[in-house]
């Protein structure tokens, strides 16, 4: 997923911070 074109970058980045945030949510 984090290998994706720019077009999916944005939602790459929300799935590394729907990774890190389940500790902070």
């Amino acid at each position: 997923h984090l290998l994706r074109p720019s077009s999916e970058s944005g939602h790459g980045l929300q799935q590394q911070q729907r990774k890190r945030a389940p500790n902070q949510e």
